[in-house]
């Protein structure tokens, strides 16, 4: 990356942001907002969680932890999501400078649907959480089928959900409508939105 969170606080007062939240691939961002916001006065920090393999994958005892900490965001499977692997690879990111070393993935992935395609209990678990700390639940890297069933669920619980960077890897205009007449939020990465001749 190009900064830590310190810099980025800092880079968030100086364009005049309210607030910033912290994402990581590979662990709770908690205490490093608490660092940031002890450290740089003028904005609000929040940390958050990748439900990754990293962090137990749809471990409720992590999750339970982090929220209880200050996490303020929970995003689904990125970089060990199933669908992530089955597109992209295991262990990249498609970008040929940003790799997992060795030992840090596997050829499965995470998946939020059980064999019979139901979602999985500790999900629905985790959906509840996240309601009772007004948390969004990000849709990470799973697949479109695994989005529209996460969907429902948060939908049924009263959970916000957000389209995590809808246009990546694959995202379609008509598939990011249809999330968001649903009721989702949706988030326009920078970062995958350009040059946008790639969308």
């Amino acid at each position: 990356r190009i900064g830590d969170a310190i810099d980025f606080a800092r880079a968030g007062v100086a364009k005049g942001m309210r607030g910033i939240v912290f994402k990581a691939h590979h662990e709770s961002t908690v205490t490093r907002a608490m660092m940031a916001m002890k450290m740089v006065p003028g904005i609000e920090c929040y940390g958050s969680l990748a439900l990754n393999s990293f962090t137990g994958g749809f471990n409720v005892y992590f999750v339970a932890q982090a929220l209880a900490a200050g996490a303020r965001y929970v995003w689904m499977p990125t970089i060990h999501a199933r669908h992530h692997i089955q597109l992209i690879g295991a262990g990249s990111y498609g970008i040929p400078s940003m790799t997992l070393g060795k030992n840090m993935y596997d050829k499965n992935g995470l998946s939020i649907l059980d064999d019979s395609g139901a979602v999985l209990s500790s999900v629905k678990d985790i959906v509840a959480m996240a309601k009772e700390y007004n948390a969004p639940i990000g849709t990470g890297h799973i697949s479109e089928v695994e989005i529209f069933a996460l969907q429902k669920v948060c939908n049924d619980i009263g959970t916000r959900m957000c389209l995590t960077h809808a246009f990546f890897p694959r995202g379609t205009i008509e598939f990011v409508r249809q999330v968001a007449e649903g009721g989702a939020y949706v988030e326009v990465s920078a970062v995958v939105a350009y040059p946008m001749s790639r969308h």
